[in-house]
């Protein structure tokens, strides 16, 4: 193997990877001054933050924690980091908790961003990912899962979390998604209205009720609305036009189902 190869070897993560856009951050730029997009990219680095606290909760078993995040504009990419549990700890499937630290803790990344007014639209993929973040000032990536993930959260005319079908095949690979069901251990399978025509297509949803559901603490899942999903949508001067309507009516209706399975 050349030296080249056996030095970025360490920096190829295998697993699952979310990628989340948020939806109408270029109006936020038109439309706010630099202070007060400053002030939206704290409320950004906010929500990661009470997610990771969350996270960490779960996570006092582990060296190291099962994921990370990277932001850069308006992107948010969630990764994975290669983990052990804690020798003195026993842990009867490390994999599939690994799987579920990582699926529990993007869903409380959505929902925390969604209350911050900045709904995202996104998807998980799978597979080999080149992530070196060993400076601030130096962040390479690359990677098929990256790509794939991006390119499926761009077909989605919702706010929400879609599987592409790397993960798919993984998660049923790995006997966590159980494709009998439509509703199954933080996953949601959903008609997913999707560009060019919002053509409903039956995808895995990541199931942003569950996290509530899991922990019993119905007082965080707020009540579903359409003017509650209205003002997050509306939220730091975006204006709503007919196809950020049309999105709204979508995410709408998706929570709602997620609200009462």
């Amino acid at each position: 193997m050349k030296p080249f190869a056996e030095s970025i070897d360490h920096k190829i993560q295998h697993g699952l990877i979310a990628f989340l856009d948020i939806l109408g951050y270029k109006s936020i730029i038109q439309n706010n001054d630099l202070r007060e997009t400053i002030c939206v990219v704290k409320q950004i680095e906010g929500a990661i933050g009470k997610a990771v606290n969350r996270r960490k909760e779960t996570e006092g078993f582990l060296d190291n924690p099962i994921c990370k995040q990277i932001v850069f504009s308006d992107s948010i990419l969630v990764h994975t980091v290669p983990s052990a549990p804690n020798p003195q700890t026993f842990v009867p499937n490390w994999q599939h908790m690994q799987i579920s630290v990582f699926i529990e803790f993007s869903i409380d990344l959505l929902n925390r961003l969604l209350s911050a007014g900045l709904p995202v639209r996104g998807a998980l993929a799978y597979g080999d990912t080149y992530v070196d973040t060993q400076t601030p000032e130096k962040i390479a990536l690359a990677g098929k899962p990256i790509v794939e993930a991006y390119e499926w959260a761009n077909c989605l005319e919702l706010s929400g979390c879609v599987l592409a079908p790397s993960a798919e095949a993984y998660l049923i690979a790995e006997r966590v998604l159980d494709i009998s069901s439509d509703h199954h251990l933080g996953f949601i399978n959903y008609a997913v209205p999707m560009k060019p025509n919002c053509d409903r297509k039956k995808k895995f949803m990541l199931d942003q009720g569950s996290v509530y559901r899991h922990y019993r603490e119905g007082n965080n899942w707020p009540d579903i609305s359409r003017q509650m999903i209205y003002e997050r949508f509306a939220a730091h001067n975006k204006p709503i036009d007919v196809k950020a309507q049309s999105i709204i009516d979508n995410t709408l209706e998706f929570l709602e189902v997620c609200s009462t399975v």
